[in-house]
């Protein structure tokens, strides 16, 4: 039970034992009548001394509303004892009265909560600390209690068994920070052993070999990786085992479907625990062989497809539920294609073979399709015969006759009618039949009654709310149709608006009057404002370490204001929005109890603030990397983002030809304000240093800069940014088309304009949709004009996914830079280079282009295509194959599209949590003297 229902109970309890001493208090001697008692307001004390006791006593007074030697009536103490205990502040409130001749006087003792400020984990691996902190039910920020443990070390000791661990020991401490009061608990986790699953058996299976049983399930596949990571979960099993059911029931075989709807699989696991074994023993029964036919589908012959889409697929066919669904599905599609009289029967033979098959039989009979020949319409004046048929799906001459789409669309013309006032309409249907049932003569009449308009709307409201107001928010007019909904509408409008003005209990109530023929109705709205209600005072909680003046910035609610539920439900939206946050709650406190104040209570469970991330591995265009990053994501508890960025690239490389005094490697520094003077722009600082020399170009680079980013998102897919950037290059190498003083160190501004369009279903590993991006770069040059040019980039991606294993990609991409000097030569580390795995794959990276020397060719102008199909084969495998074609030249007019290279291949994709890992190989389709003829390319995550 949480200590918020503990302490209901027990104020609960405390209030009964008040109200009862009251009304046993003897009366003075010889008195006929018992005289209640005034009850007098006390102390209001704390129980312990806690670190923040005075804001806690002040928040007490606020609440509880009754200041020392004032006269409480029973009701109001109760009512102030209840939004006490609401605020979920005090673990316990204690009542105490002292009994004088003539009066009560009660005193208040509060006991507070204690918070957990820290929770520790240590041991954890191999699942991560967001595992253990979701598994348990205490958090940083909530009440402390160690009667709780217990329960946290089962629910952690459970987690653990479901991924393999048995013998896990959880151990849970605490200690009391002396310096700010709050609690700091340590979660000790020792693993112990584990199983491993040492035979997986089957028995009973003859339509599927155990090897192709075993490749579908994930508890076999993992147990052949070494050490921890082939751990047995009795999980995995389970879950297996309705992969190896549904490997049953989807079995097809041409044209009709052969499976197994009536399999049923069973499992056993015994334990080694000596050896720390699993021996898993698979039960197959496999039941009947079904095969399924159907016969008569002549008229309507796409029911022939349900031999490929039966439910039994998907729900098999206990009891035969399967066949009476298929029945069922059959005769609805007939009947929605105007067979009423379709029958559909179905029997079943039992062949004796191993394993004994059962064939199916649906025959149909189909009847006869039935037309609507016409369609007569009559009593309508308001409403042409035209404008009717418009609205209608059942249409003379050409659609079936289908009684539910008939009702459907006599209940839209209701609908429309009553729309333009005419309350009391009628409609009748009569259908006739032609003998043969092929035809039918559909007659609607239609009885208009008496159209209502709208007579006068007035409001009659008590004093409080301001009557200029609602009458502003009206929407009924005199003259408009009288529609009943709309009136109870207009009601919760008024309601809305005294709300917004901190009358949040006010009722509404609406007279009608018609007059003499019914044809007009006034209506009267009568306005009952009820108490009215201000903000209250501010109390945050769990925000150890976001500034409370940010959080009254971003909340935006003013003590002394009316009352704005909305205004409140806006605040918590805007907390949750930020990314410091897990949760944001508000609360507010003493509007139950109809009080003169609703004080706002804001729980928050803020996000670690301090970060550690590190990243390693291999990509063709990279080589081996390493990467890091350390922040904080709450910097001056303002939810600004900070952090410091790390990587070494090319390790592989550089130590086998060049030795570890040439690694490349970048470092930055980064500010995050993502809320900049509340424009919804994020503004991010950046300075970074860099030297790199990326793979076969004859330069390295050394670069040091400073940035300014501002991006903001217009909507939900499209993003806008500006970036102002200083940079300092250094160029070391030996180039011959250098442009100018290309080796010179060269200082430049350069300012970046962008929009990008995301409409992409996925980042990770899309499905459907577009994404275009436009950059552009206008650089201008500080001490030399080899840095003054203008570069533009627009590049395209398109994914359609036409059936489910099947997805297309497609991506184009257009570039060219131009100087703004006199020669107009552009230097090679602002020009473009074509070839490796991010753009024309089956060439080396940048050595699509090469000069006599082989060595990598930029130019001003870049043009390159790439189709890609990728084909999923299931066991998180991914097969593609790919078509490259790529061009550089100095200018678009120059021979566009045919003097171009191009690659073709393919290759295997692996899905992990963080995306897939790929090996692919591209055949060079035009080689060239000297080149080799393909290349292979290894990445993690998609290309593109």
């Amino acid at each position: 039970m949480t200590d918020y229902f503990k302490s209901t109970y027990i104020l609960s309890f405390v209030l009964f034992l008040l109200m009862g001493a009251s009304a046993l208090t003897p009366s003075d001697t010889g008195s006929l009548k018992s005289v209640e008692p005034a009850v007098i307001m006390g102390d209001i004390r704390l129980t312990r001394n806690a670190a923040d006791s005075l804001k806690l006593i002040n928040l007490a007074i606020r609440v509880f509303g009754w200041r020392q030697g004032e006269s409480v009536s029973q009701e109001s103490l109760t009512s102030a004892l209840i939004s006490l205990n609401d605020t979920r502040r005090f673990k316990e409130i204690r009542v105490d009265s002292t009994q004088h001749t003539r009066k009560k006087t009660i005193d208040l003792f509060l006991t507070p909560h204690t918070y957990i400020k820290k929770i520790k984990i240590q041991g954890e691996y191999p699942l991560f600390e967001s595992d253990i902190r979701n598994a348990m039910s205490i958090y940083r920020g909530a009440s402390y209690d160690k009667e709780s443990f217990k329960e946290q070390k089962d629910n952690i000791k459970r987690l653990y068994v479901n991924e393999g661990f048995y013998n896990a020991a959880i151990n849970i401490t605490s200690y009391l920070d002396t310096v700010d009061g709050y609690w700091v608990i340590s979660v000790v986790i020792k693993k112990g052993p584990y199983f491993r699953l040492a035979s997986f058996e089957i028995s009973g299976g003859d339509a599927f070999s155990a090897s192709r049983i075993k490749w579908n399930c994930q508890s076999w596949r993992l147990s052949l990786l070494p050490g921890m990571a082939g751990r047995f979960k009795e999980n995995e099993l389970r879950q297996d085992i309705q992969t190896i059911l549904t490997l049953y029931r989807k079995k097809k075989l041409f044209h009709s479907a052969l499976f197994f709807p009536e399999a049923e699989i069973k499992y056993q696991i015994n334990y080694d625990t000596l050896n720390r074994e699993a021996h898993a023993l698979i039960k197959i029964n496999e039941g009947f062989k079904y095969v399924i036919n159907i016969q008569g589908c002549k008229k309507l012959k796409k029911c022939r497809s349900l031999t490929k889409n039966s439910p039994m697929y998907s729900n098999g066919n206990r009891n035969n539920l399967g066949v009476v669904e298929m029945v069922e599905q059959i005769r609805d599609i007939y009947i929605r294609n105007g067979f009423a009289q379709v029958k559909v029967l179905h029997n079943d033979t039992i062949i004796t073979s191993h394993p004994a098959e059962k064939r199916i039989l649906f025959t149909i009979s189909e009847g006869q399709a039935t037309r609507v020949e016409a369609l007569q319409i009559t009593g309508n004046v308001f409403y042409s015969n035209k404008q009717i048929l418009d609205w209608f799906a059942t249409k003379p001459g050409k659609s079936p006759y289908v009684p539910e789409i008939l009702d459907e669309d006599l209940y839209y013309l209701q609908t429309m009618y009553r729309n333009e006032g005419f309350e009391r309409v009628a409609l009748t249907k009569e259908v006739s039949l032609s003998p043969s049932y092929d035809t039918a003569l559909v007659h609607v009449h239609i009885i208009e009654g008496i159209r209502r308009l709208m007579g006068d709307v007035s409001i009659i409201s008590e004093n409080g709310v301001p009557l200029k107001k609602l009458k502003k928010s009206l929407t009924l007019k005199q003259g408009k149709p009288f529609v009943s909904g709309l009136v109870k509408t207009q009601a919760n409008i008024l309601s809305a608006v005294a709300a917004e003005e901190g009358y949040p209990h006010v009722k509404i109530q609406n007279d009608l009057a018609f007059n003499a023929d019914s044809s007009e109705v006034g209506v009267v709205y009568r306005v009952q404002p009820g108490e009215n209600v201000q903000m209250g005072a501010y109390y945050f909680s769990g925000n150890f370490t976001t500034n409370e003046q940010y959080l009254s910035k971003i909340v935006r609610l003013s003590e002394g204001d009316p009352f704005s539920m909305r205004k409140v439900v806006e605040g918590q939206k805007r907390l949750q929005q930020r990314d410091i946050f897990k949760s944001a709650v508000i609360r507010p406190v003493g509007l139950r109890e109809k009080g003169e104040e609703a004080h706002l209570f804001i729980d928050l469970l803020e996000k670690p603030q301090y970060y550690i991330e590190a990243s390693g591995g291999y990509q063709s265009d990279n080589g081996v990397f390493i990467n890091s990053r350390a922040g904080n994501r709450n910097l001056f508890g303002k939810n600004k983002h900070a952090w410091l960025d790390g990587g070494i690239n090319r390790l592989g490389y550089q130590w086998f030809n060049d030795g570890l005094n040439f690694l490349d490697y970048r470092v930055e520094a980064n500010v995050l304000e993502p809320e900049l003077f509340r424009t919804g722009i994020a503004a991010l600082f950046n300075i970074y240093h860099e030297d790199r020399q990326e793979f076969n170009k004859d330069y390295a680079l050394q670069t040091f800069g400073a940035s300014i980013g501002l991006n903001r998102r217009l909507c939900r897919y499209i993003l806008t940014g500006l970036e102002f950037r200083y940079e300092w290059r250094d160029v070391d190498g030996d180039t011959n088309n250098a442009a100018g003083d290309f080796l010179d160190p060269r200082n430049a501004l350069v300012t970046s304009p962008k929009i990008i369009f995301d409409g992409r279903d996925s980042f990770i590993q899309p499905k459907n949709g577009t994404y275009v991006s436009f950059f552009s770069d206008f650089s201008q040059g500080m001490d030399n004009d080899i840095d003054d040019f203008n570069r533009y980039i627009l590049e395209a991606k398109y994914f359609l996914t036409p059936v489910k294993p099947i997805t297309l990609a497609f991506r184009s991409k257009a570039a060219f830079v131009h100087s703004r000097t006199s020669g107009g030569v552009v230097s090679p580390d602002n020009a473009f280079y074509l070839g490796g795995t991010n753009s024309v794959r089956g060439y080396s990276e940048n050595l699509m282009e090469r000069n006599a020397e082989g060595r990598a060719v930029s130019k001003d102008r870049l043009l390159s295509f790439t189709t890609e199909l990728r084909f999923y084969a299931g066991f998180g495998f991914e097969i593609c194959t790919f078509y490259d074609w790529g061009q550089l030249s100095e200018t678009f007019a120059d021979k566009p599209f045919s003097d171009g290279r191009s690659a073709a291949g393919g290759g295997l994709r692996y899905f992990t949590p963080i995306g897939p890992i790929g090996l692919l190989y591209g055949l060079k389709l035009a080689k060239r003297s000297g080149e080799d003829p393909g290349q292979f390319h290894f990445s993690i995550g998609y290309t593109f």
